[in-house]
Parts: structure tokens; sequence; C-alpha cells
């Protein structure tokens, strides 16, 4: 069963997959090239590690931005709650610590 989605015009979505080359000012670029796309969200549109390119992006653009599964412990995580750096987060089991640590990531 498919749940509804808030963008019900929304028609794909977009995998960053950084290159080295990554920067958040490319990532940008590339956010507000894809607008007009209507995604449903963009996943990591420069490193994840750029937390607060990361914010910029997602404050610039109507996209929502995706991140987390490259993220290690719970202390990233409450940063890029804190930066408001994505409105999807994606927490990887086997990066975040295990079971309770995404637990404690969902609890935040």
């Amino acid at each position: 069963m498919r749940r509804p989605s808030k963008r019900p015009n929304a028609s794909a979505i977009s995998r960053g997959r950084p290159s080295p080359m990554a920067s958040p000012r490319m990532g940008l670029q590339f956010a507000k090239a894809l607008e007009p796309f209507n995604l449903y969200f963009f996943e990591e549109p420069c490193w994840p590690e750029h937390m607060e390119g990361m914010a910029e992006i997602q404050r610039a653009v109507k996209t929502p931005i995706a991140t987390g599964e490259r993220l290690t412990s719970l202390h990233a995580f409450k940063e890029l709650f804190e930066r408001r750096a994505a409105s999807i987060v994606q927490p990887d089991i086997t990066h975040c610590g295990g079971l309770s640590a995404a637990r404690k990531i969902a609890a935040l």
C-alpha cells in the first residue's frame, strides 16, 4: 500500500551521489536546476559532513533534502536536526551504531 504524498505532483527522486568535487555550492546549483522537475526529494546534494552547506541548500530550495546514511554518531544527527539541514533523515542502522542508536536518533 502506498502512503499518500504531501507533494501530490511530485514525479521522481534524485540521489546526489556526491563526488569528491561535490561542494555545497555545486550541490546548490544542481538542486536549483532540478527544482522544475518537482522531485519527491533530493538525496545528499553534497557530502553530508558539510552540515552547514547541506542546511544552506535545504533553505534555498523547495525540494526536500534527504541525508543520514553516512552519519555515524548521535552527535552528528543532533547537529543535523539543530541546523535543520534535511527534511528527510535516513539513518543507516549499520553505520549509526545499531538498533539502540537508531532508536535514540528517532527520539530526537
